[in-house]
Protein backbone atom coordinates (compact mmCIF):
# COMPACT_ATOMS: atom_id res chain seq x y z
CA UNK A 1 0.00 0.00 0.00
CA UNK A 2 1.55 3.32 -1.00
CA UNK A 3 1.67 6.47 1.15
CA UNK A 4 -1.35 8.09 -0.56
CA UNK A 5 -3.53 5.01 0.05
CA UNK A 6 -2.54 4.92 3.74
CA UNK A 7 -3.43 8.60 4.12
CA UNK A 8 -6.79 8.07 2.39
CA UNK A 9 -7.65 5.15 4.67
CA UNK A 10 -6.72 7.21 7.75
CA UNK A 11 -8.85 10.19 6.64
CA UNK A 12 -11.79 7.90 5.87
CA UNK A 13 -11.52 6.26 9.32
CA UNK A 14 -11.48 9.66 11.06
CA UNK A 15 -14.54 10.82 9.10
CA UNK A 16 -16.49 7.65 9.88
CA UNK A 17 -15.61 7.75 13.58
CA UNK A 18 -16.49 11.42 14.01
CA UNK A 19 -19.78 10.87 12.15
CA UNK A 20 -20.69 8.12 14.62
CA UNK A 21 -19.96 10.34 17.61
CA UNK A 22 -22.05 13.19 16.25
CA UNK A 23 -25.09 11.00 15.71
CA UNK A 24 -25.47 10.20 19.44
CA UNK A 25 -26.84 13.72 20.10
CA UNK A 26 -28.92 14.03 16.93
CA UNK A 27 -31.93 16.27 17.45
CA UNK A 28 -35.47 15.17 16.72
CA UNK A 29 -37.72 18.03 15.59
CA UNK A 30 -41.49 18.60 15.46
CA UNK A 31 -43.18 21.84 14.37
CA UNK A 32 -46.74 23.09 14.37
CA UNK A 33 -49.13 25.92 15.17
CA UNK A 34 -51.48 26.33 18.12
CA UNK A 35 -54.51 28.58 18.39
CA UNK A 36 -53.23 30.66 21.29
CA UNK A 37 -51.41 33.88 21.92
CA UNK A 38 -47.65 33.71 22.39
CA UNK A 39 -48.03 34.43 26.11
CA UNK A 40 -50.50 31.56 26.57
CA UNK A 41 -48.31 29.25 24.48
CA UNK A 42 -45.28 30.05 26.65
CA UNK A 43 -47.17 29.36 29.88
CA UNK A 44 -48.61 26.04 28.67
CA UNK A 45 -45.23 25.01 27.25
CA UNK A 46 -43.59 25.63 30.64
CA UNK A 47 -46.25 23.45 32.28
CA UNK A 48 -45.69 20.63 29.77
CA UNK A 49 -41.89 20.82 30.17
CA UNK A 50 -42.20 20.69 33.96
CA UNK A 51 -44.67 17.80 33.68
CA UNK A 52 -42.06 15.76 31.82
CA UNK A 53 -39.42 16.62 34.41
CA UNK A 54 -37.44 19.16 32.39
CA UNK A 55 -35.94 22.00 34.40
CA UNK A 56 -36.29 25.22 32.41
CA UNK A 57 -32.86 26.80 32.17
CA UNK A 58 -33.24 29.73 29.79
CA UNK A 59 -36.02 32.03 28.64
CA UNK A 60 -34.58 33.90 25.69
CA UNK A 61 -36.82 36.47 23.98
CA UNK A 62 -35.67 37.37 20.46
CA UNK A 63 -37.60 39.48 17.94
CA UNK A 64 -41.01 38.68 19.40
CA UNK A 65 -40.18 34.98 19.79
CA UNK A 66 -39.16 33.02 22.88
CA UNK A 67 -36.85 30.04 23.35
CA UNK A 68 -37.27 27.70 26.29
CA UNK A 69 -34.45 25.30 27.09
CA UNK A 70 -34.57 22.49 29.58
CA UNK A 71 -32.60 19.51 30.80
CA UNK A 72 -33.96 16.29 32.28
CA UNK A 73 -32.16 14.63 35.20
CA UNK A 74 -31.45 11.67 32.89
CA UNK A 75 -29.58 13.88 30.39
CA UNK A 76 -32.14 14.61 27.66
CA UNK A 77 -32.25 18.23 26.48
CA UNK A 78 -35.20 20.08 24.98
CA UNK A 79 -35.40 23.40 23.13
CA UNK A 80 -38.75 24.91 22.26
CA UNK A 81 -39.08 28.00 20.07
CA UNK A 82 -42.37 29.90 20.22
CA UNK A 83 -43.16 32.72 17.80
CA UNK A 84 -46.29 34.66 16.87
CA UNK A 85 -47.90 33.32 13.69
CA UNK A 86 -51.02 35.51 13.65
CA UNK A 87 -53.34 37.40 15.98
CA UNK A 88 -54.12 34.44 18.21
CA UNK A 89 -51.86 31.79 16.70
CA UNK A 90 -48.37 30.73 17.73
CA UNK A 91 -45.78 28.68 15.89
CA UNK A 92 -43.99 26.09 18.02
CA UNK A 93 -40.82 24.17 17.18
CA UNK A 94 -39.70 21.41 19.56
CA UNK A 95 -36.21 19.86 19.44
CA UNK A 96 -35.07 17.04 21.73
CA UNK A 97 -31.88 15.04 21.96
CA UNK A 98 -31.79 11.27 21.75
CA UNK A 99 -30.74 10.88 25.39
CA UNK A 100 -32.87 9.13 28.04
CA UNK A 101 -35.78 9.28 28.88
CA UNK A 102 -36.39 9.76 25.16
CA UNK A 103 -39.51 11.87 25.36
CA UNK A 104 -40.20 12.55 21.71
CA UNK A 105 -40.51 16.02 20.20
CA UNK A 106 -43.81 14.95 18.64
CA UNK A 107 -45.26 13.87 22.01
CA UNK A 108 -44.28 17.17 23.64
CA UNK A 109 -45.80 19.17 20.76
CA UNK A 110 -49.00 17.08 20.89
CA UNK A 111 -49.32 17.66 24.64
CA UNK A 112 -48.94 21.41 24.13
CA UNK A 113 -51.52 21.37 21.32
CA UNK A 114 -54.06 19.30 23.27
CA UNK A 115 -54.27 21.94 25.98
CA UNK A 116 -55.76 24.39 23.44
CA UNK A 117 -58.57 22.19 22.14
Amino acid sequence: MNQLDKCSVFVLAVVLLSGGCASTRMNKVSEGNVSASTTDAINITKDVMNGYGFDIQVLDPEDGSTRLKGTHANGQDVEIDIAPAGDKTSSIKVQVTDESPRTSAKKILNDISVRYE
